[in-house]
């Protein structure tokens, strides 16, 4: 019976230091600065990227322009694209093509579309298979830059598409996986200063630098590097070049401008809301494709075509088209073994692309 009694007694004074402890020792909860800096150091900590060697092509980033053409060849032309941007274009044709951006003297960038030209272990055409035994992809980076720190991250798609490589003189590698044969379609070399102006990638901490703007003009110039550019990636697949009508690249200029200016009069009432509060935000991605754009196409006697696609913001022609080639959703249309009429409109950043078939296009101007 004591035994009992004692038992009790234990009992209950336990039980009442459980039900205690809440009041007598209160928990600290944790502050919200505390909280977000662990949630950064878990960010940060998970999956590092590392560098690997740089190769030969990544080499020439930040060294002077000169000094290269002494090694490779003076360029076959020198132009500047849509953003100002100087560029020097070597080879005579798709298989041996590569351009250089160059800005004080200093190459700034190297673009390879050439499969003739080695690049080991990123020769253009190389399966994925053997790409992933020369590096790992990585889908979160951080950047030092003039004292401030950039952190971003590669989606699953951009893993896919346009996977980023480190090398180890503080330059990256845009890879341009094309999505219908998991081969390399292109490749671009970058300093830092331009990958973090460009910024393709989601960026989670610090703020895009200014990239410079298409210039009034340019876009007849923008249009003919676009063209070229998707032809010479298609030529390296053994496809036809697209063909080009100014008719018709006149009428889609036509139906660019019509849109721009009240894009409600061409979309259904849910559609036209989203337009509106995508063209009150300049930086804001907005895309339209095929069946949407058919009152638009049709209101200036245009078929509909294989394929249409309108998008903004395009704040670099050679990004969007590489990434479109890629893994857009133009690339089934790119890729088309059928002979196509091909007509790009662009005006600032936006742009309207269509894809008609040859027959199509020519039975629609007979008519």
């Amino acid at each position: 019976m004591k035994r009992a009694g004692r038992f009790f007694a234990i009992f209950v004074i336990v039980l009442i230091l459980f039900y205690a402890k809440p009041i007598l020792f209160p928990e600290t909860p944790a502050s919200p600065d505390r909280e977000a800096a662990e949630e950064k150091t878990q960010e940060y900590q998970a999956l590092p990227y590392q560098t690997i060697s740089t190769n030969a092509w990544g080499e020439w980033i930040g060294q002077s322009a000169a000094t290269l053409t002494e090694t490779l060849g003076e360029p076959l032309q020198k132009f500047k694209d849509g953003n100002g941007l100087e560029w020097w274009s070597f080879g005579t044709t798709a298989q041996d093509r590569f351009a250089i951006e160059v800005a004080a003297g200093k190459v700034q960038q190297v673009v390879i579309v050439g499969r003739q030209i080695e690049e080991a272990p990123f020769t253009i055409g190389s399966s994925i298979d053997s790409l992933v035994e020369s590096f790992t992809t990585y889908s979160n980076f951080i950047v030092q830059r003039d004292n401030h720190e950039y952190s971003f991250e590669l989606s699953e798609g951009d893993l896919s598409a346009i996977p980023l490589v480190a090398f180890d003189n503080e330059t990256f590698l845009m890879l341009f996986i094309d999505q219908t044969d998991n081969r390399l379609a292109a490749t671009r070399y970058l300093s830092t200063e331009r990958l973090l102006q460009l910024m393709p990638y989601h960026l989670k901490k610090g703020e895009k630098a200014d990239f410079p703007a298409n210039k009034p003009g340019s876009a007849a110039q923008r249009q003919t590097l676009t063209i070229q550019l998707w032809n010479d990636l298609r030529e390296n697949k053994s496809l036809s070049k697209f063909e080009t009508e100014q008719f018709q690249a006149s009428k889609l200029e036509l139906a660019l401008d019509a849109f721009l200016k009240t894009p409600k009069k061409f979309l259904e009432e849910k559609e036209a809301g989203k337009a509106a509060a995508a063209f009150k935000a300049p930086q804001k991605h907005y895309a339209l494709k095929d069946k949407q754009l058919k009152p638009l196409l049709t209101s200036v006697a245009l078929p509909l075509g294989s394929s249409a696609e309108f998008v903004k913001p395009v704040a670099d022609d050679l990004q969007q088209s590489l990434f479109d080639f890629a893994g857009g959703s133009l690339a089934s249309a790119l890729h088309a073994t059928e002979p196509a009429v091909l007509s790009v409109a662009l005006k600032a950043e936006n742009r309207l692309v269509l894809i008609d078939p040859a027959e199509a296009t020519k039975a629609s101007g007979d008519s």
